[in-house]
């Protein structure tokens, strides 16, 4: 842990608890949806992306999320919101890596999924193991957090 953190005490880690620690560390919203849910209702059941084919043991998806400040959608050529949206990614991997580091420490099996991927086997590659846009319009969140 970094100086300044504010991890909580082992084993008390509550879903509320997991949200602040993700904006604690900078995320613009975090969210936590059921496994059970994702696994049964995928985007498209043809190429279902789910928790299940990532780890049979997952019970629960934490999702973080991050602004691109809006100025570069103003811009000539495309190539700011490239650079702002790998600037944010890499923000969300560190703070994703962060609060599972934390997670694991207390005893709670974590993993980070990449927030941008592509599984050649899906949809001629146009797809990853979980989709993103999907998860931040699911309306079985267990809480969600906000700045």
């Amino acid at each position: 842990m970094h100086a300044g953190d504010s991890a909580p005490a082992k084993g008390t880690w509550t879903a509320q608890r997991v949200l602040e620690r993700a904006k604690e560390l900078g995320a613009d919203l975090a969210g936590i949806a059921s496994a059970a849910t994702l696994n049964a209702f995928p985007p498209d059941p043809r190429w279902p992306q789910t928790p299940e084919r990532i780890s049979p043991y997952c019970k629960s998806v934490i999702v973080v999320a991050n602004r691109i400040p809006a100025g570069a959608f103003r811009c000539k050529s495309n190539v700011p919101v490239q650079y702002l949206d790998m600037l944010v990614m890499r923000k969300m991997d560190k703070l994703a890596y962060r609060l599972a580091e934390e997670l694991e420490r207390d005893g709670h099996p974590t993993f980070v999924t990449a927030g941008q991927e592509t599984d050649w086997s899906y949809k001629r590659a146009s797809y990853g193991r979980l989709s993103t846009r999907h998860l931040g319009w699911r309306p079985d969140w267990v809480r969600s957090a906000s700045k």
